[in-house]
């Protein structure tokens, strides 16, 4: 039911809003945002949008970097190494409509994934109603999804020396991957670690007759008569055999 109210001296009668209305009227007038951040030390930049300040009556300009600083975990380390102050920020979209702010942040994320410096690492692609995973300096991950016999074959064939030269190139600048290179030091000190250990004569024989291709000793149980090595046999046979338990 709508509430009005008649003017006794013009009979004009008024809308009367309740609290809720005139929230609701207010909060329409506050656009939705995509913003820009950059941080200076390293120049890795992100893009975002923002709804949920719409509802707590924030315009966006006393959102962005004051109560909001987005909710990315890459940018939450760097903020946490370098502090708040390190980064540049910018609103460059705003509106009313969500889907056209959604659509503006998809664009532009898929316009600068590419970019080694960008610390997105998906997007939405409106046209085929897909995300897609940016795979530069990146790992894709493919688990649960069923693979093409082509792109089998295609993984299966030995790279080329441009592949492999973009596979390096792309570890490198994703802080390596592969084993790790020890310094001279490094390597003088594993060295040294070996050198001084004493070993009895007996341990020597010992290793001797293993790689000489020697049977190791072996045992048999008064029990049930099963012969074996000396371990598993006094681990399940002698005191511990079934067939004497099951006599008692």
């Amino acid at each position: 039911m709508i509430n009005k109210s008649a003017d006794r001296d013009t009979d004009n009668i008024h809308r009367l809003y309740n609290c809720e209305e005139l929230q609701q009227m207010y909060l329409h007038t506050i656009p939705a945002y995509v913003y820009y951040i950059r941080h200076i030390p390293t120049g890795k930049f992100y893009y975002g949008s923002r709804y949920k300040h719409i509802s707590l009556n924030i315009q966006p300009e006393q959102d962005l970097w004051k109560t909001y600083f987005s909710s990315s975990k890459k940018v939450l380390e760097l903020r946490k190494q370098y502090g708040n102050e390190s980064f540049e920020y910018k609103i460059i979209f705003e509106s009313n409509d969500t889907d056209e702010c959604f659509r503006f942040e998809q664009n532009i994320i898929r316009e600068n994934i590419s970019n080694m410096l960008c610390l997105n690492s998906r997007y939405f692609d409106i046209e085929k109603s897909e995300r897609v995973f940016s795979v530069f300096g990146k790992t894709l991950s493919t688990k649960g999804k069923s693979k093409s016999e082509e792109t089998k074959l295609k993984m299966r064939k030995p790279k080329s020396a441009s592949h492999r030269k973009n596979i390096s190139e792309t570890q490198k600048a994703n802080g390596g991957n592969g084993p790790i290179k020890h310094s001279e030091e490094t390597k003088q000190k594993i060295s040294q670690s070996g050198k001084g250990r004493i070993v009895s004569n007996e341990t020597r024989k010992l290793i001797g007759l293993v790689h000489k291709g020697v049977p190791k000793p072996t045992v048999t149980c008064p029990e049930c008569n099963k012969t074996g090595g000396k371990g598993p046999m006094h681990r399940f046979h002698f005191n511990n055999c079934k067939l004497r338990k099951n006599n008692e």
